[in-house]
């Protein structure tokens, strides 16, 4: 991970810190992947419970993975790019 740290004049003594973007892509990129999977668990135990469908449960299973393999593009683009 790379800090840096500059001084402004303008807006009196301030630090900046800039981290790098890589780390924030795959944070953003890990949040997606959990919050799939808990709608997944939560779809999957409303189904067993009788509150959902289990067609439900298939259609979320379908563009989840279709929302994970897009991130996952777009991730690899991106760090071509920086």
């Amino acid at each position: 991970m790379r800090w840096e740290f500059r001084c402004s004049r303008s807006s009196g003594i301030g630090v900046h810190v800039h981290r790098n973007t890589h780390t924030h892509g795959l944070a953003i990129a890990v949040l997606g992947f959990l919050w799939i999977a808990y709608l997944g668990f939560a779809k999957f135990n409303e189904a067993r419970q009788g509150k959902a469908e289990w067609a439900e449960v298939g259609v979320l299973g379908i563009v989840g993975a279709i929302v994970l393999i897009f991130a996952s593009y777009l991730l690899t683009e991106a760090a071509g790019v920086i």
